[in-house]
């Protein structure tokens, strides 16, 4: 099992109703993830930490003399939950029957 994946599916067999192409990651298609992201009691946690990761940062620069500009602090934040978002994937595994 690889980290991302790129599955063709079957777009035009007959008598096949499963997805066309889709990618995985860590095994599990992306489309669940970002459903399951919006859905699930988790998500808010991780919204909760990401977006108090980024006040942090911005109380930070306040008080420190390290000053970042907002994108600086925008970009780590969006890396952070992209980091998260693949930690949510290679743990939270699951497997969708068609």
């Amino acid at each position: 099992m690889g980290i991302i994946e790129f599955h063709p599916g079957c777009a035009n067999n007959p008598m096949c109703f499963g997805p066309s192409n889709y990618y995985t990651i860590f095994g599990v298609q992306t489309s669940f993830l970002k459903w399951s992201l919006l859905v699930t009691p988790y998500s808010l946690f991780l919204f909760a930490f990401v977006l108090l990761f980024y006040f942090a940062l911005h109380i930070l620069n306040k008080k420190t003399k390290f000053h970042t500009s907002i994108l600086v602090r925008i970009l780590i934040t969006l890396a952070l939950f992209v980091i998260l978002w693949f930690l949510w994937s290679y743990f939270l595994q699951t497997t969708t029957v068609y």
